[in-house]
């Protein structure tokens, strides 16, 4: 059973929603960074890079990492990670 509350804080609401679309549970790092492959290779309808970003910034994956997984240019991937890291996932803790 998905605990819905849980899933809604952290993320945004595309990625909630392709979450909830495709019944995808992320509870862990590894969950996080298997779904943001699967995004990034197109597996998931209106899954994108910043969807992918966001999964492997929760998953705890650096700037770099990000930005080589994903093909966008680390300064991109800093201001996004910089956003996310303010507003979302410090709920996580």
């Amino acid at each position: 059973m998905i605990n819905y509350d849980y899933l809604w804080k952290p993320w945004t609401v595309r990625t909630y929603n392709v979450l909830m679309r495709n019944r995808l549970s992320v509870w862990n790092a590894e969950d996080a960074v298997s779904v943001a492959d699967a995004v990034m290779l197109g597996y998931y309808r209106n899954g994108g890079k910043k969807m992918a970003a966001e999964l492997y910034r929760a998953a705890g994956l650096g700037v770099y990492e990000i930005a080589r997984r994903t093909g966008k240019t680390v300064e991109d991937i800093r201001n996004l990670c910089e956003w996310l890291d303010l507003s979302l996932h410090e709920s996580l803790t």
